[in-house]
């Protein structure tokens, strides 16, 4: 089971590790919260969290996971490079 946190900036990227942890915490409420109320349907499931920063600058490189767990992609149109999700939630 994945939850994909996914924090859309524009050039202001200050604050993204806030919001994203955030998401984070929100996504593990949800799960906790299901895992409670439906225990049967979760009794080999582990929720795994996908943290993507779209900003128009790259604060890493295009792509790639950095230290805090965060893949960084561009957010403007010029940009043609794909998310491969199924990719990321499967290293």
């Amino acid at each position: 089971m994945f939850a994909v946190i996914c924090n859309l900036k524009s050039d202001k990227t200050g604050n993204n590790e806030i919001q994203i942890n955030a998401g984070e915490i929100f996504a593990d409420f949800i799960y906790k919260t299901a895992k409670r109320v439906s225990p049967d349907n979760f009794t080999n499931e582990k929720l795994n969290i996908v943290k993507v920063l779209f900003s128009s600058n790259v604060l890493h490189n295009n792509g790639k996971i950095n230290k805090k767990g965060i893949i960084n992609y561009l957010s403007n149109s010029e940009t043609s490079r794909t998310m491969l999700l199924y990719h990321k939630c499967h290293l």
